[in-house]
């Protein structure tokens, strides 16, 4: 990631106008955890290039992975008041509501989101985890399921596995547990929703 940084350094030193390798940039920034530097990127394009909706998304996924959820609403209202097609970003302003507890805010995102496009899977975990966290065991696997069939990842079976347990279905999760191991050996959750139940049965 280091050599992709330096790459849009360069660029960027060379052509200061070109909005693609500030984001770019940015990004890469964010994947190799310099936070600030990836929002100080991001914050140039948005001054300079206000209309840009991509710079004001980034930024505020970018908040929303922080914790700073006032501050991911307001980029992603913004996206969105650019580019009403942008589906992710009603998804992510959907979890933003979700952690500041607008359940009813987040599930209109789900739902605007899902309508423009019902093959994305960050809505259907999204809003996977929002049932769960009221309770709604069924509805939380149907979600869950839905964006398995997508885009399967550990993180999502071993959710669903949360909530298969906690309906009483306890074969099911452990299956699902299992698979999310298989995926990521190390998860931790993962091992232990599998041990919790593997004790239950002996």
């Amino acid at each position: 990631m280091a050599q992709v940084i330096a790459t849009f350094s360069e660029v960027i030193g060379l052509e200061p106008a070109n909005i693609d390798a500030y984001i770019n940039r940015g990004s890469a920034y964010v994947q190799s955890g310099l936070i600030e530097l990836g929002l100080a990127d991001y914050s140039h394009i948005v001054h300079k290039h206000p209309e840009f909706a991509q710079a004001w998304y980034n930024r505020g996924t970018t908040f929303l992975a922080v914790k700073q959820y006032d501050a991911a609403m307001a980029d992603l209202n913004e996206a969105i008041r650019l580019k009403p097609d942008l589906v992710r970003a009603y998804c992510n302003r959907g979890l933003a509501r979700m952690r500041k507890g607008n359940y009813e805010g987040a599930l209109e995102d789900f739902k605007s989101g899902l309508e423009r496009d019902a093959g994305m899977p960050v809505c259907y975990y999204a809003r996977g985890e929002m049932r769960y966290k009221q309770g709604k065991y069924k509805e939380t696997v149907e979600d869950f399921t839905k964006g398995l069939k997508l885009s399967p990842t550990p993180q999502g079976y071993e959710m669903r596995a949360q909530a298969f347990e906690r309906s009483g279905m306890s074969d099911k999760a452990i299956s699902d547990y299992e698979t999310a191991l298989k995926m990521a050996p190390n998860y931790k959750s993962a091992k232990e929703g599998l041990e919790r139940l593997s004790q239950k049965k002996n």
